[in-house]
């Protein structure tokens, strides 16, 4: 196929997928734009002619009706990507006629005089043609199809009426066209470069079928031809054993051997030099002509170092007479460096080769038989393995296992020669701002980019390296304490001045470093890196983007050590049944959402001497400690038994909120759990609510999604907890299928006096209803905060105004 052909034939395809993309979601589209209409009428019925609005609602049926039509003839037809175009211009005229009956509705329907009534019509048209950008922007023309007639008419008759106000509706209805234009066209160009991805992705896999095949194929030829050459060995040394007593026979058959072993020379795949006793070359095959650069002519009568001129790889200094090394060793082995050939015209080969004497029927050295071949590109390709297995992908720096290796080195060496070192350990301050707000491809970029302007800070017989996330680490080697803080000092430097700039906002962080010195009295490499690592938290705890030196009695360093203090208490409390759970209710306060008994569960964990520890004080250590998910088996398990024991409750209850932990997103296991604990305890699904936080979602989206889709299945509902936080959430909130989106507390504690928290959440309820998604704020601590949450329109709250936690048990 010609590439003219073959781009039609990818164009063809895409145009297939996008119309698929617009049949696909064009149902639910549908229902949206049914269930509207039904409001729209419902609202207007006293105060428009009802004639009119009967007539306006029957066209919308019927042009509805028609569209679901023209959708199930689509999906029963079995047209190929030529016929997309067809299909596209009968969906586009439908769109068209949906788009028109709306555009004019506020002209037909809605009374000027009336502008509560003109202001809802033009809120409800802007709010269907803001869902048309999830739903066609695949297709700009169906996008504009729609959103042009519907809100183009409208905008028109407002600006036509003469009244300031009126023509200000107006006017901030164009504004809305211009803007969601931009964003369908933004989105339009994501959804496209998806698709074109899946296509390619198809057609790479269909590719790499057909060569696996090939593979196969050529595997079996393989196997069925080293079975016949079993065969014929076989068959041959039955006959060298029936014949092995006439000795003669023998003989004239080896010197008839002797042509076929000079055409194998020539064949073989090695490169193979044979001289006489003295070194002198007599024999060159094909391939050692080619390598050596000599043909057996001008080789012939020449000594091997002439002809086979080698030197060692590391020092090139040159390798020892192979001839001499053979008759000095055992035969057949190999020089133990790597070497370098360099042929007649200077090029250069990295080789492996061997050296055999070759002997008479006496036993007496005739000459030698050198064997190599060309191994340039393996030697690279282990060059680069090795590179890779100790240094780090994004940024190039050392990683931390080849780190250890070397500070386990230094460790020994410190000991032995009593010499100074020093280690840094580097955590970035604020880098979580440049992911949660440009996204984790600007983090990698920042974290490349920062990587080269450390090294730069550094000596060249120092070693800095990436340790894993936003932390590195350098080695300071025969750096005595003093110098080693200049160096630290210009790390931090570094790090302060760097300026990052991504779709153009500009970043900055600062680094907090902890310094330890390396002398004959350090420890083993676990306890040094502890001290570092403790230092750099001391680090932070004084202030961030500073440099502390690791001493033993620093108060600042208590939590790391009292981390693992914890760690037993955790375990030891789930060996003896030492948590409890309490619930804290989420009251609706918005006369559209569900009533009825709704709550989030909450952990407690109780000491020895019957003390509770509230979650902040283990939660994070149990995170850090991979005990989370453990926990997350704990509380489930005892969710589900105290709503199977207590039936009165869980028939009046309409919803509980358990939390996950990031841990437990993606678990298989603990999928397999949370599906087993419903069986066995019949807990109807679709009374619980998991919540994850938004930071752990992002973290891994992918994961998160299968596990949320996966108990979606049974019918489990999801909210996202902290929502707000990552401040990248908007982009990641269409992948993942959660039923309510949880406020972050940090927006909504100050929400009465701050203009831009209440700006915030404003914003996140208003994406959260276009998404089809409730909003419950948290941090209700008074009432004047659920006053304000109230006008903007939130769902549920939760708070200490509207409940303190308490034991689950008072909600019997």
């Amino acid at each position: 196929m010609d590439a003219p052909d073959a781009m039609d034939d990818e164009a063809a395809r895409l145009r297939a997928k996008q119309v698929d993309v617009l049949f696909d979601q064009s149902p639910v589209a549908l229902a949206a734009s049914a269930a509207a209409a039904i409001f729209l009428v419902g609202m207007f019925w006293g105060a428009s002619p009802q004639p009119i609005l009967l007539g306006w609602f029957g066209l919308s049926v019927l042009v509805t009706v028609v569209r679901i039509g023209l959708i199930r003839r689509y999906r029963g037809s079995s047209d190929g990507p030529e016929r997309a175009r067809h299909w596209l211009r009968w969906f586009v005229a439908g769109v068209i006629l949906s788009g028109a009956i709306w555009g004019v509705s506020v002209i037909l329907l809605v009374p000027v005089e009336s502008l509560v009534h003109v202001g809802f019509a033009v809120l409800w048209v802007c709010g269907l043609s803001a869902g048309a950008v999830a739903a066609l922007a695949v297709v700009k023309g169906a996008f504009f199809a729609f959103s042009v007639p519907a809100l183009t008419p409208g905008i028109l008759y407002l600006l036509m009426q003469g009244e300031a106000l009126a023509a200000t509706i107006g006017g901030a209805q164009l504004i809305f066209l211009v803007f969601i234009s931009l964003n369908a066209l933004r989105m339009h160009k994501t959804l496209v470069h998806g698709l074109q991805m899946q296509l390619r992705n198809a057609q790479l896999i269909a590719h790499l079928d057909a060569e696996r095949a090939r593979v196969e194929r050529l595997n079996a030829q393989l196997e069925e031809r080293v079975a016949g050459r079993t065969a014929e060995l076989a068959a041959a040394n039955d006959y060298l054993q029936q014949d092995i007593a006439d000795r003669r026979r023998v003989e004239q058959a080896l010197f008839a051997e002797k042509e076929r072993a000079q055409v194998t020379l020539h064949s073989i795949g090695d490169a193979v030099i044979t001289t006489n006793a003295e070194g002198i070359v007599e024999y060159l095959n094909p391939v050692a002509e080619t390598l050596t650069g000599w043909s057996v002519p001008e080789a012939s009568d020449q000594p091997l170092s002439a002809v086979f001129h080698i030197v060692d790889e590391h020092n090139r200094e040159p390798v020892p007479d192979p001839v001499a090394q053979c008759f000095a060793q055992e035969p057949g082995t190999s020089p133990p460096d790597p070497s370098i050939l360099i042929s007649r015209s200077g090029r250069e080969y990295a080789i492996q080769n061997s050296v055999a004497p070759i002997r008479n029927r006496d036993g007496e050295v005739l000459g030698v038989v050198l064997v190599f071949n060309d191994v340039t590109e393996a030697r690279r390709m282990a060059r680069e393995m090795s590179h890779q297995a100790t240094h780090d992908v994004l940024t190039g720096l050392v990683n931390r296992r080849e780190f250890e290796h070397r500070l386990r080195r230094i460790l020994k060496t410190s000991r032995k020669e009593n010499v100074e070192h020093a280690l840094c350990y580097l955590d970035l301050d604020q880098f979580k701002v440049i992911n949660d707000t440009c996204g984790h491809t600007a983090g990698d970029e920042f974290l490349r980019q920062l990587g080269q302007s450390l090294q730069r800070q550094v000596r060249e017989r120092d070693t800095l390296a990436r340790l894993g996330g936003d932390e590195f680490g350098a080695l300071l080697e025969h750096c005595p304490l003093q110098q080693a803080r200049r160096v630290a000092d210009a790390l931090r430097q570094a790090v302060e001045d760097f300026r990052f700039f991504w779709e153009g906002k500009g970043f900055r962080v600062g680094v907090s470093i902890g310094l330890v010195p390396i002398t004959q009295v350090s420890e083993n490499l676990t306890a040094v890196l502890r001290a570092a690592d403790s230092a750099c938290y001391a680090a932070k705890e004084m202030g961030r983007n500073r440099i502390h030196l690791y001493h033993e009695d620093d108060a600042g360093l208590t939590r790391p050590r009292g981390e693992m203090q914890t760690v037993t208490q955790i375990i030891r409390a789930l060996e003896d049944d030492r948590f409890h759970l309490l619930f804290q209710p989420l009251v609706p306060i918005n006369d559209h959402v569900h009533e009825g008994t709704h709550y989030e569960l909450l952990l407690r964990m109780s000491d020895e001497h019957g003390r509770v520890a509230l979650p902040g004080t283990f939660l994070p250590t149990a995170e850090r400690y991979n005990l989370s998910t453990k926990l997350d088996h704990w509380v489930t398990s005892k969710a589900f038994e105290w709503l199977a024991d207590h039936p009165d409750h869980l028939q009046q209850l309409s919803l509980c909120a358990i939390n996950l932990s990031g841990l437990s997103l993606g678990n298989e296991e603990f999928l397999d759990f949370v599906a087993k604990t419903f069986k066995e305890n019949r807990v109807l699904p679709q009374k619980i609510c998991f919540e994850v936080t938004e930071t752990a979602a992002i973290a891994n989206l992918s994961g998160a999604t299968r596990f949320l889709k996966a108990l979606k299945s049974y019918g489990c509902q999801f909210a996202l907890d902290d929502f707000g936080s990552g401040m990248s959430s908007f982009s990641y909130l269409k992948n993942l299928p959660v039923d309510y989106l949880k406020i972050d507390g940090v927006f909504v504690k100050d929400i009465v006096d701050d203009p831009i928290d209440l700006a915030m959440v404003k914003s996140i309820h208003e994406i959260g209803r276009a998404m089809g998604k409730l909003t419950i704020a948290e941090y209700v601590e008074n009432k004047a905060i659920l006053g304000k949450l109230q006008e903007i329109g939130i769902d549920y709250a939760q708070g200490y105004y509207i409940g303190r936690p308490q034991p689950i048990e008072e909600l019997t």
